[in-house]
């Protein structure tokens, strides 16, 4: 037994040690988690947007389905202008990998959102207004996303100090900032926007929704679709991830955009009409801003 146990670490030679330092801060993450949020004062599901808010299910629906739609109109205007073809045998690879992307889509959504949207901005959207404290966690929510350690030589033989001697490369878009920024922001707009949702319905179960919508389609669409370099690449971009476009930015942009218009709305309504009780994670302070 102790024979098998030491050949399947063995196995992990065969990975390269940069992706093994991202997952094990990954799993890390996780595992602060809980100890994270009771620290912050959210002690339960309900302190994070988990509990039994009314209209959960069809708060998580309706956004998934948002989710889905605003990244497939997104395919379907490349395929439209040309910048996308359909690739061969595209039906099969989806339908082969639907359950797998499916699962992991879901599984990220509620990882992400507990901890950026329940935890961080919930923390911080105690002590200050909405805006600064949408700004801050969706600054480190696309920060996050850029700690993959790309070292000018790649670690052969790891040793027990070779991730700390990773952490002047960690952050991926330092050395190609001009390639990067799309996606930089487009990470900043997706968690503004998932932060207005989670403003907006007081629960989580929103934002898992349109998270996971998301997710689902740049992945699916990355089977389905094969991207036309030539065509239109200062809107698509240049390689197959539409997610790094300025083309995802501004749908993105727009989402945010139409959610900050329908928080202002709700927000002017509350103070013209009657007094009446709102959850308190919906909008602890109507008039601020």
């Amino acid at each position: 037994l102790l024979g098998r146990g030491v050949e399947r670490f063995e196995a992990l030679r065969d990975l390269e040690f940069e992706r093994v330092v991202t997952r094990t801060v990954l799993v890390l993450l996780v595992l602060a988690l809980v100890p994270a949020l009771r620290v912050a004062g959210l002690r339960s599901p309900s302190d994070i947007g988990l509990g039994r808010v009314p209209g959960r299910w069809r708060h998580l629906a309706l956004a998934f389905a948002g989710g889905m739609a605003s990244m497939g109109l997104l395919f379907g205007l490349g395929l439209l202008q040309g910048a996308y073809v359909i690739a061969p045998g595209a039906m099969s690879k989806v339908l082969s990998e639907l359950v797998l992307f499916a699962g992991g889509a879901a599984l990220v959504a509620l990882i992400e959102e507990t901890l950026f949207r329940g935890g961080l901005f919930g923390a911080v959207r105690a002590r200050t207004r909405f805006w600064t404290a949408a700004l801050f966690s969706s600054q480190l929510f696309s920060m996050v996303h850029f700690m993959r350690p790309e070292p000018g030589i790649s670690v052969a033989h790891a040793h027990w100090n070779s991730a700390f001697l990773l952490l002047p490369d960690v952050l991926e878009p330092v050395h190609a900032l001009e390639h990067y920024f799309p996606f930089c922001l487009t990470l900043i707009l997706i968690g503004l926007a998932l932060c207005l949702l989670y403003e907006l319905t007081g629960s989580l179960f929103a934002p898992i929704g349109l998270h996971a919508g998301w997710i689902l389609v740049l992945r699916g669409g990355s089977l389905v679709f094969e991207r036309v370099p030539d065509e239109m690449p200062w809107f698509f971009g240049s390689d197959a991830q539409v997610a790094k476009s300025w083309a995802a930015a501004i749908t993105a942009g727009l989402v945010v955009l139409g959610l900050a218009l329908w928080r202002r709305v709700r927000a002017s309504g509350q103070r013209e009409g009657p007094t009446r009780v709102t959850p308190a994670r919906a909008d602890p302070d109507p008039t601020s801003t």
